[in-house]
Parts: structure tokens; sequence; C-alpha cells
């Protein structure tokens, strides 16, 4: 079985390290006044420290949007027999809400509703070792 592996840029998971365990990250927004730059492509960690420290606005970060976790989805489905999309807490974002609603919103189009997991916090590195060794899907907890 072929899984694919979502979650988003709070994993803090170096790009590499995704890349070679067929991690797809959707990153979160981070906005310096009125400009929003998205985590980990148009703005890197050492960008942000450096901003941090030199800018008199302070930051805050935004959710990816529905749309943002479709276009994943929708790219990945082709490709895999399940996703599973593993976010930070709804308790501290609204990610995991975002995530949740591209599936509702992809309807029809979306691969059988078994082939999607959402759970809180983050273990995709274990997840993907998992999913790439042959031990099968791994089933949600409830």
């Amino acid at each position: 079985m072929n899984i694919k592996i979502v979650t988003d840029s709070t994993a803090d998971i170096p790009p590499q390290l995704a890349k070679s365990l067929g991690i797809t990250i959707v990153p979160l927004y981070v906005r310096f006044g009125e400009k929003a730059l998205k985590d980990g492509v148009e703005i890197t960690q050492d960008q942000f420290f450096e901003r941090l420290q030199t800018e008199s606005v302070h930051p805050n970060t935004s959710q990816p949007s529905p749309q943002d976790f479709i276009d994943v989805y929708r790219e990945l489905a082709p490709t895999c027999d399940g996703i599973v999309s593993i976010h930070i807490s709804s308790k501290l974002s609204g990610t995991y809400d975002s995530a949740i609603q591209a599936k509702k919103l992809l309807g029809k189009d979306a691969p059988p509703d078994r082939s999607y997991r959402f759970t809180f916090g983050f273990h995709g590195t274990g997840t993907a070792g998992a999913t790439g060794g042959g031990s099968g899907f791994l089933r949600q907890k409830s």
C-alpha cells in the first residue's frame, strides 16, 4: 500500500529530510506587517530570525487555507492509496480545521474516506518510516 504523509510547517522538518521520507509540507503563513510569506518557502528560518531582530513589527502567523490543502491532496491522490495528514493541535492553530474543510470541499473528487487520517501533534517522521518500511496502513485511534 502506498501511503503519502502530509504535515504542516510547524513540524519543522528540514526540507531534505522531508523529501527523503516523502513527506509533503503545507506551509503556514508568517506575516510581518501586511506581507504574508509561506513558512519555509518564501522565508527561511534564518531570514525569520534575522527579521525578528531587525524589524519593529512583530510577526504573527496564519493557518494554511483549505485551498492550500486541496491543492496538495489533489496532487497526491492519484499517486497513492491513502493520505495521512498530521497537523498541529487544533487547540493551538486553525490548521487542522483547514485540512478537515479541504477534505469536505473535495467531496466526490476526494479519495475514499478511509484514505485520510487526521491526528494531532507531529509524529510524521516515524509514520513515514513505518509506512515506507512495508508495515502497512496505520489505523486511526479513537
